[in-house]
């Protein structure tokens, strides 16, 4: 506690020493402003006394008046005195403007400049008149520089302005002709002068010429290269001068500067990221090599094999989607075993392509291609579906045929607008393939679904969850019709909006391109595929499993079709003319989706799309059941009829003469 009363007391001993030196130094200030007005009314006085000397020698002498005479003659003689210092001034020139007559009862006093430098203690400053034309000196860091008034006047630098077009206070005096004291004239004059008089600036004169000629009209200023030495020593001073229009103009500079730096840094990206694209590429159809060969070696192991040699070959496979959608879950789902690694949420996606065989029952095996799946946040652009093309292309050859093309669809949330996009690009990449695709649904066996529109796998797994053995269910899950009806007319009724008739003609169109080939894929949790594997899997669950994979293989089955790999459209072409049909699949897409969004967004038009999606769902629905699809356009020319310049769903199937259907 003492020792903070201590502090305290010299804290406060200190400011109060720091208030008197404070006062000392006003009281100062003053002493020196009232001993320059003495001065200066001694100085007035005497110039008042010798004018009225002056008058009276112009009255009529009288007697006594020789030492008035003297008197006359001795001021004379001083006045010529100063005339002619005031004369040599002159010539010398200064830098402000001598005062050069002071008014008083009328009267007109001489008030030589040099003899008040002399009491004012301030040195002549040398300018004759202050006209833009007249010349100023500049002592810079002790290298003289001369410029005109016009060229300060006109340039920006307020530092420099304030130096040279500086304007004492004018001197007031009473009717004596002394000086008025004026207590709030406390301005400081902020110039300083060398020995010749010169305004004094203690900077480095080293680029104040660059300053100069930037502040002269039509004087062009050279500026060295941006983000050097030199442009930051010249930055550097024109911040100290205050001139705003330089750094203004040198901020322009080194934003083109940047920008020409940005835009050159970007082709250098674009290159190394073509020349990657490419390496990739190359490094990509060598892995795909070596897996043909092993493939071709393990398939030729396999055909010699008892277990292979009393097979028939069933289909070739391919199945493509957007990222995350489920495709290598549902491959497993179809051939009933783990064989392709289902990525978690972590890192989704295949990478690559993948070409296998796999047993699918006692009496089949079959070949799949797992695919790199599309961007699920992005729409795809014509180089990345090039390299998606590029990627698979050298597998699907190996195929030799397709059967079969899966494209995976989730449905445990709305797909955003990339994703629908990406799904719509698979859907122009394979249109002369279209009887051959089919849509497969994933993930809508989970909660959330069944809790949303799917009431009536949600009644029957109510029912049956309890079932301690499959012995004990008797009724069948719902069919592929029932759960096809259940999500259409849940779009229907969820898509009611305005805003979202874009995403509701856009759904319209996938759903329409497949008709009625459709696969409703039970995907089992990790969890379940453990219980499965060690036959602990919930009954109802076991149950729902193998009735949906039965009617897979059916749909699969009916649906098969041959296709020759290489009369595929997408891959006659070199790798040359592959960008082009790219881009054109890419532009196809996206002219075809702003149609669907204006249509979506039109009133007619949208009710009109409704009644035609309805219509095509629910004849759909009715040929899933048939024993052969029904491949005429059910509903889908309607809908693609409500689209302007549509194109024919079965456009380039003359492409693929060898496509047939298998009863």
């Amino acid at each position: 506690m003492a020792e903070e009363d201590a502090a305290a007391a010299a804290l406060a001993e200190a400011q109060q020493q720091q208030q008197q030196d404070a006062a000392q130094q006003g009281a100062e200030r003053r002493g020196s402003r009232k001993s320059l007005r003495a001065s200066l009314r001694s100085v007035t006085s005497g110039l008042s006394a010798g004018l009225r000397k002056s008058s009276r020698a112009s009255m009529p002498r009288a007697a006594g008046d020789a030492d008035a005479d003297a008197e006359v003659d001795a001021d004379a003689k001083a006045g010529d005195d100063g005339e002619a210092r005031a004369a040599r001034d002159s010539e010398a020139g200064s830098l402000v403007e001598p005062v050069a007559r002071v008014e008083s009862n009328g009267g007109v006093i001489g008030f030589v400049g040099d003899m008040l430098a002399r009491v004012v203690g301030t040195p002549s400053v040398r300018i004759v008149s202050r006209g833009d034309s007249a010349m100023v000196k500049l002592n810079v860091g002790g290298t003289i520089f001369t410029t005109s008034v016009g060229t300060i006047r006109g340039g920006s630098s307020s530092v420099l302005k304030e130096l040279v077009l500086y304007e004492p206070r004018q001197l007031q005096l009473d009717e004596d002709g002394v000086p008025v004291e004026d207590e709030e004239d406390d301005e400081p004059d902020p110039r300083a002068f060398d020995e010749d008089g010169n305004i004094f600036i203690d900077h480095d004169p080293k680029h104040f010429g660059t300053l100069l000629n930037y502040m002269r009209p039509n004087t062009p200023a050279s500026l060295p290269e941006v983000d050097s030495r030199e442009w930051h020593e010249i930055r550097s001073d024109a911040e100290f001068f205050d001139m705003h229009d330089l750094l203004a103009d040198m901020d322009d500079l080194e934003e083109e500067q940047a920008r020409v730096a940005a835009d050159a840094q970007s082709r250098n990206n674009a290159t190394t990221e073509k020349l990657l694209a490419m390496q990739g590429r190359e490094l990509e159809r060598m892995r795909v090599e070596l897996h043909r060969l092993q493939f071709e070696k393990e398939r030729a192991e396999n055909e010699g094999r008892p277990i292979f040699a009393k097979m028939e070959y069933a289909y070739n496979l391919m199945v493509a989607g957007v990222t995350g959608s489920g495709k290598s879950a549902s491959l497993n789902f179809i051939l009933n075993q783990q064989v392709c690694e289902v990525s978690g949420s972590q890192a989704q996606g295949t990478r690559g392509c993948h070409l296998r065989d796999a047993v699918l029952d006692d009496k089949h095996f079959v070949s799949y291609l797992d695919t790199q799946g599309l961007g699920a946040d992005t729409s795809i652009t014509d180089e990345e579906l090039l390299e998606q093309i590029m990627l698979s292309a050298e597998s699907i050859r190996q195929m030799g045929i397709i059967n079969n093309i899966l494209v995976s669809n989730d449905l445990t949330s709305r797909s955003t607008p990339a994703a629908t996009a990406n799904l719509l690009t698979l859907c122009e990449l394979f249109t002369s393939l279209r009887r051959s695709c089919f849509v497969v649904f994933t993930k809508w066996n989970t909660n959330a679904v069944l809790s949303e529109w799917n009431a009536p796998l949600k009644r029957w797994v109510k029912k049956y969850r309890r079932a301690r053995s499959m012995d004990r269910i008797t009724t069948d899950p719902p069919s592929y019709d029932e759960l096809y009806r259940a999500y259409c007319n849940y779009l229907l009724k969820s898509l009611t909006n305005r805003q979202d008739g874009g995403a509701f003609a856009k759904v319209a169109m996938f759903l329409s391109f497949f008709e009625s080939r459709v696969i409703w894929a039970f995907n089992l949790d990790a969890v379940q595929v453990e219980d499965m594997e060690d036959g602990e899997l919930e009954p109802y669950v076991q149950y729902l499993y193998e009735f949906y994979r039965r009617k897979a293989l059916t749909a699969l089955r009916r649906g098969s079709t041959i296709i020759k790999t290489e009369d595929l459209p997408f891959l006659k072409d070199e790798e040359d003319t592959m960008g082009d049909v790219a881009q054109r699949l890419v532009r196809h897409r996206d002219a075809k989706i702003q149609q669907l969004e204006h249509m979506g967004m039109d009133p007619n038009k949208a009710r009109s799309l409704r009644t035609s999606f309805q219509n095509m769902f629910t004849a759909a629905a009715e040929n899933m059941e048939h024993r052969v699809y029904d491949v005429q356009n059910i509903g889908s020319t309607e809908i693609l009829g409500l689209i302007d310049n549509p194109i024919d769903p079965d456009v380039a199937l003359e492409a693929s003469t060898d496509v047939c259907v298998i009863q």
